[in-house]
């Protein structure tokens, strides 16, 4: 019986241990067919990078040669002869990043000297040949007894390369993958210039005029700019989530999805999966699903938000908490299902993301981290972007509360949300209130931005309740267009048709005159037209009015019955 083996990133291990397994292994044919020495490929985390590169390792290294059976079947083998003989004919050089995540400097480069130690450790036969002069061999134990100065482990990939190339007389493979993720971990902890020059170095030697090289397959994220990080690496080729080659390599297809759900018996929960994990576009309109977040749901068979609590977000969650007013207006029309547009980068500066007011470079790297996806070509050279689907809609959602999380009013957060939930407004009105005082900055927007402020706050704080509420939010019901509608997917429960509205002394004396403003245009555009469609009957009409931190909430009379 085929099983699911999440999280399993070795290939040959998938394979050997009949796990569920999608053959990306027409990856290898492109590898080869573009003429390309050094390709950079990016992607989002969890989307089969790591277990892509096994797959390489496994078919082009010497080393795996005799591992060749685990290709027969695959579609790679189909292809013939002309791809067949690199199975097993280069000397391969595998090397992953993905665990560098320390908090300073002199503990990451302990880490790379037992990464690379590691590497040299697999190749010791080395020290046995000729071909290595003395001092070659002495360098070779140093760094394999993680006792060589740094820069010599800067030099340590371009060496390896060069033993390898002459003992075996044929060029050398190298794969690097998750090679930003101690770039980024440098960049949160202070330490980015240090952990630049070591990577640098590192990669200028071995990728850069190599001519030990046969290819070299890099792996991330993101793609840090040239001039940070790649410089005078003229023979790069970058693949990023924008760029149209390897792009149905990393995720899964649609067609690769169908396949799936029928072999574990879940064809009708096609749908299902299509709203919650599908949606991202990669190069030039392949639309995939996330890889790690189906697998999840053919295991357990519910459809939940795998993907958003894996790994290490903090880069992401930086950005979300201290994203400029205009960035956290576009977000709240993300998080109503709406397009935004930036102006994307084709590579990150790091240091340009704390640049105070550039939201199109957050936008960037959400794009690239698979917060969002480009669906097509807006204004002036932007993109159109929008959130992919269900499961990363819920992160957004998050984040809203998560900009305010702290300062010891979290529990006040679930004070408001269960005052909610009983129709308690007057307590729901002293913890908004409380949260306001206590987390939100004055407002320095004018009033429709400060509107849509508390507007998104208020939406994000509301999803917790998604499990137990319809949620929507500005959409049209009865002569208009509401804030937010909630509908029990109980009948027997409360329905909520809510409206902000900033105090503006031009057009009201105090928030009592702005709250009666809200209520009556709740009335005369019928807001509550959706609820009673949907047999919800009884109701609340609530005007949340502000100045700046003070809140105010009114309910209009009682709870209206039909």
């Amino acid at each position: 019986m085929m099983k699911l083996g999440v999280g399993i990133s070795n290939f040959k291990k998938m394979l050997e241990s009949n796990n569920f397994y999608v053959d990306k292994s027409l990856l290898i044919k492109d590898l080869i067919d573009f003429n390309d020495e050094v390709t950079l490929i990016t992607r989002p985390r969890r989307f089969g990078k790591t277990l892509n590169l096994h797959m390489l390792r496994y078919f082009f290294s010497l080393e795996h040669k005799e591992d060749a059976p685990l290709f027969h079947k695959l579609k790679i083998w189909q292809e013939g002869a002309e791809y067949q003989e690199h199975q097993g004919r280069y000397p391969t050089i595998f090397i992953t990043f993905k665990e560098i995540k320390e908090k300073s400097f002199d503990r990451a480069l302990r880490r790379f000297k037992g990464h690379l130690a590691d590497v040299y450790l697999r190749f010791d036969y080395l020290l046995s040949s000729p071909v290595l002069a003395p001092e070659e061999k002495s360098l070779f134990e140093a760094i394999k007894a993680e006792k060589a100065t740094p820069d010599k482990y800067q030099e340590s990939l371009y060496k390896l390369s060069d033993y390898l190339h002459r003992f075996h007389k044929t060029k050398v493979l190298l794969l690097i993958d998750e090679y930003d993720t101690p770039m980024q971990a440098s960049f949160l902890n202070g330490y980015w210039d240090e952990m630049a020059d070591m990577i640098r170095g590192l990669f200028g030697a071995a990728l850069k005029d190599n001519s030990h090289l046969y290819k070299g397959v890099v792996t991330g994220i993101t793609r840090i700019a040239k001039e940070n990080l790649f410089s005078g690496l003229n023979n790069l080729r970058v693949y990023s989530v924008l760029d149209h080659g390897y792009s149905s390599y990393f995720g899964l297809t649609e067609p690769e999805v169908k396949s799936a759900l029928v072999t574990f018996n879940l064809e009708d929960r096609l749908d299902t999966v299509r709203d919650w994990y599908n949606g991202y576009v990669f190069g030039q309109g392949t639309e995939v699903y996330n890889p790690w977040s189906v697998v999840n749901f053919l295991s357990a068979k519910l459809a939940e938000p795998y993907w958003g609590n894996t790994s290490d977000n903090a880069l992401i969650k930086k950005y979300a908490q201290y994203m400029p007013a205009a960035g956290k207006l576009q977000l709240e029309s993300l998080i109503r299902g709406e397009e935004i547009e930036a102006r994307i980068e084709k590579h990150l500066v790091y240091s340009d993301l704390d640049q105070n007011g550039n939201v199109d470079r957050v936008w960037t790297l959400f794009l690239i981290s698979g917060y969002l996806k480009c669906t097509g070509e807006g204004e002036q050279g932007r993109l159109k972007l929008k959130v992919p689907n269900k499961e990363v809609m819920s992160i957004y959602e998050s984040m809203v509360v998560e900009w305010f999380a702290g300062g010891g009013v979290s529990e006040v957060f679930q004070d408001f949300i269960n005052a909610f939930e009983i129709g308690e407004i007057k307590r729901m009105e002293v913890f908004l209130g409380r949260i306001a005082l206590e987390t939100f900055s004055s407002f320095d927007t004018g009033r429709h931005q400060a509107e849509s402020f508390y507007h998104a706050f208020v939406l994000g704080l509301l999803m917790q309740l998604r499990d137990r509420y319809w949620i929507d939010s500005n959409k049209q019901s009865g002569y208009g267009r509401y804030d937010i509608m909630m509908a029990p997917k109980s009948n027997h429960g409360l329905g909520y048709v809510i409206e902000f509205k900033a105090f503006d002394p031009d057009f009201n004396p105090d928030l009592e005159a702005a709250a009666a403003e809200a209520l009556q245009q709740i009335e005369d555009r019928k807001y509550e037209t959706e609820l009673r469609r949907r047999g919800i009957s009884r109701i609340k009409k609530l005007a949340i009015v502000f100045k700046g931190q003070l809140v105010k909430i009114v309910e209009a009379g009682a709870v209206a019955k039909t």
